[in-house]
């Protein structure tokens, strides 16, 4: 890339990938780290019983309006493939999943601090190697190679990375973008601007980390997100 590259402790970008390449690489082999293992997306539990209860609650529901195509909510009504669930399985079922997801917490490369206070809150001994790479696609129009410039010993520290990567490549795409960085007028969808990545549709206090994959190539890992917004 030609690039003015910028620093930060970390990590560094070093290339930049197309999509069709990334599909091509061998990652290596998938090993067992989730985005739990790194403090993040922490679900709350239910009970053998209450777990048994909420499988059967959804087989009647899809039993009741098939698969999930379509889902709208009126008033208190919850509409699937324009059938109305029954309000004591609805009202059961968000119940059951408002306990499951009332812990959720999210990586915001964003909210550094207070993304980086609940990294350090639920801090875990992990092992990241020097060298190692992390994988960025969304939202860009190409993948973006981050590379780990020292050894990670804490979940907290690869949490910082990563949301370190994401700063950097918003950064490198401000300064060679000839389009100006907001939001489109009348929505709150970002421009796309025309800089090295092409980055649309969000800002980066759009995006929260909802997966990590982990592979094993070699002495290195190479590593990618699912991210929302």
């Amino acid at each position: 890339m030609n690039l003015k590259i910028k620093y930060m402790s970390d990590i560094k970008v070093i290339e930049k990938i197309t999509r069709e390449e990334f599909c091509n690489l061998d990652m290596g082999e998938e090993i067992d780290l989730g985005v739990e293992d790194f403090g993040f997306c922490l679900k709350g539990e239910l009970t053998d019983e209450e777990e048994k209860e909420l499988s059967e609650i959804k087989k009647k529901i899809e039993d009741l309006c098939g698969k999930t195509h379509t889902y709208r909510r009126a008033g208190d009504d919850v509409i699937i493939n324009d059938i109305s669930v029954p309000k004591e399985l609805s009202k059961r079922e968000e119940e059951l999943e408002d306990k499951i997801y009332s812990k959720f917490e999210y990586a915001a490369p964003g909210y550094m601090d207070e993304t980086m206070k609940i990294a350090k809150e639920n801090d875990r001994d992990i092992h990241i190697p020097k060298g190692s790479r992390m994988y960025y696609d969304y939202p860009l129009s190409c993948v973006v190679v981050v590379e780990i410039q020292r050894d990670l010993e804490k979940s907290s520290e690869f949490i910082k990375a990563f949301c370190e990567g994401y700063q950097e490549i918003y950064a490198l795409e401000k300064d060679s973008s000839k389009i100006k960085e907001g939001n489109i007028p009348g929505m709150l969808n970002r421009v796309t601007t025309d800089g090295c990545f092409g980055i649309w549709g969000h800002g980066i206090g759009d995006l929260v980390l909802e997966e990590v994959y982990v592979y094993k190539d070699g002495d290195i890992y190479r590593i990618e997100f699912s991210i929302g917004s």
